[in-house]
């Protein structure tokens, strides 16, 4: 480009026959690479060939070809952490259906609100998980599969990897299952999902311990994936560490 990247239409010769290898009975295409220093949008029209650079370039080409859409916009999912103020402000939940039908977006995880206690079962405690506003959580739910909007339950806590804190997740699942069998069809949860991240527990970057963490972070989603599985229609679904 003589004049380099303006912001005016430019004519732009590429001389091919410089290319002593070049093999014009396979060529499948051209690719335009610009090595102006700077940020810059270029716009590319009418590309044509001729063999005679004097020659005037064709003021008339066919005209290109409309491209449409083979598939819809790919589904994408939301993590929601502000479960409280969608709960008590229907403004917000407006607001987030409204950015979720604008972004494509088809299912939501959104943060399970609970509490922790232990009631004592044989020889051990166990620990039990009471999910928080359940009545206002089915309304929740019921008004996001209105829109069109699948929800998961999301939990997640570096500590559930470890064995020793595998109750807490696990009462967790079996919360969310026994809420969903107290539930009608509209005001249930489509799958469970945890965002654990492991990689953030004392101890990671050793490799002795990271083999454990990661030994033990398994035998949790596959616990976790049978209950599921086996006791409800929900999905299970989990954030991969990197």
């Amino acid at each position: 480009m003589p004049d380099g990247v303006t912001e005016g239409w430019q004519e732009v010769v590429v001389p091919l026959d410089r290319k002593q290898r070049l093999d014009w009975s396979r060529l499948g295409g051209i690719t335009f690479e610009f090595t102006t220093p700077g940020e810059h949008v270029v716009f590319i029209d009418d590309i044509s060939f001729k063999r005679d650079l004097a020659a005037k370039t064709p003021s008339k080409v066919a005209p290109s070809p409309v491209i449409s859409r083979v598939a819809p916009p790919a589904s994408r999912k939301l993590w929601v952490w502000s479960t409280r103020e969608l709960l008590r402000n229907p403004g917000k939940r407006a607001e987030l259906f409204r950015f979720c039908h604008e972004q494509h977006i088809g299912e939501i995880w959104t943060q399970l609100i609970y509490t922790l206690h232990r009631r004592q079962s044989g020889i051990r405690d166990a620990t039990v998980c009471t999910i928080n506003k359940p009545d206002d959580l089915r309304a929740l739910l019921r008004e996001s599969h209105e829109h069109g909007i699948r929800v998961h339950a999301l939990d997640g806590y570096p500590d559930f990897a470890l064995r020793t804190q595998h109750d807490v997740p696990l009462a967790v699942v079996d919360a969310v299952i026994s809420f969903n069998d107290s539930s009608s069809a509209s005001a249930r949860f489509d799958g469970i999902h945890f965002d654990n991240e492991p990689y953030l527990i004392v101890g990671w970057q050793d490799a002795e311990i990271r083999e454990r963490i990661l030994q033990e972070f398994l035998e949790l989603n596959a616990e976790c994936q049978r209950r599921v599985r086996e006791l409800s229609k929900m999905e299970y679904g989990i954030d991969i560490p990197f």
